[in-house]
């Protein structure tokens, strides 16, 4: 697809082992608003942890998508119009990601 990370809203560490155990190619970016979650999943191979202290269980995916594709281009990972693989959870599967959306990271 070109996509050039995968970016993950996470409310537990298991969500964001969950999609390392996959081993995907790219760089995995777990977005979550807990300090603690954010030193939790620092200590978890292959993913890169992401605090946004506005960022919550109905934080809108487009919110998501600007703060992780400003760590991103930051990281010299992306640039604006590449296109990224955004997982989120609805609020009616308890934190578990059960939407997949390709999305562009915004200018």
């Amino acid at each position: 697809m070109g996509a050039r990370a995968v970016v993950v809203f996470v409310q537990s560490v298991a969500a964001a082992l969950e999609v390392a155990r996959f081993r995907p190619q790219l760089p995995i970016v777990a977005i979550t608003g807990s300090a603690m979650l954010y030193r939790s999943l620092a200590l978890a191979h292959a993913i890169a942890p992401l605090l946004c202290a506005e960022c919550n269980a109905t934080a809108e995916p487009r919110n998501l998508i600007t703060k992780a594709g400003a760590w991103l281009q930051v990281q010299g990972l992306a640039r604006p119009g590449d296109e990224v693989v955004l997982l989120t959870g609805s609020q009616t599967t308890d934190g578990k990601l059960d939407t997949l959306q390709i999305v562009q990271l915004p200018a």
